[in-house]
């Protein structure tokens, strides 16, 4: 018999008439979350390489089954650049470039590159991940 492990996760209410909420969530399902996640990134990297540094992440949703990316620019996207940036997240995909992960301090984050996502506040330590796609 195959057993997965259930991760229980307590979310806290946001407002006092609110309950809490609790979820249980598999192996999988933090499989998938992590997926979405990490396309967000490639999104944001691709975004930045074919429209230029000027564009923004402005929010995102990260779910089980979706992701959606909200982001800024002065002009819709042609379908050229569209293409483009699908053609570049694929492939980054396709190479299956290992992703590394540390904890340091926010402003040594900074300094080696990181971008601070949309006003997020954060910690003096941070999860910071790297890889080594081409962008």
């Amino acid at each position: 018999m195959i057993q997965t492990k259930i991760y229980i996760i307590i979310v806290m209410p946001i407002f006092k008439s609110e309950a809490y909420k609790l979820f249980k969530i598999t192996v999988n399902m933090i499989g998938a979350l992590q997926v979405h996640h990490t396309a967000t990134h490639l999104l944001q990297a691709a975004l930045k390489k074919v429209i230029g540094q000027e564009t923004s992440q402005a929010g995102s949703l990260v779910a089980f089954d979706r992701l959606r990316f909200d982001f800024n620019f002065h002009r819709p996207l042609l379908d050229s650049e569209l293409a483009e940036i699908e053609l570049l997240i694929n492939g980054w995909i396709e190479d299956a470039i290992l992703l590394q992960t540390k904890v340091m301090l926010l402003a040594d984050a900074k300094r080696e590159g990181a971008i601070a996502m949309f006003g997020e506040k954060y910690g003096e330590e941070v999860g910071f991940a790297t890889n080594a796609f081409d962008i």
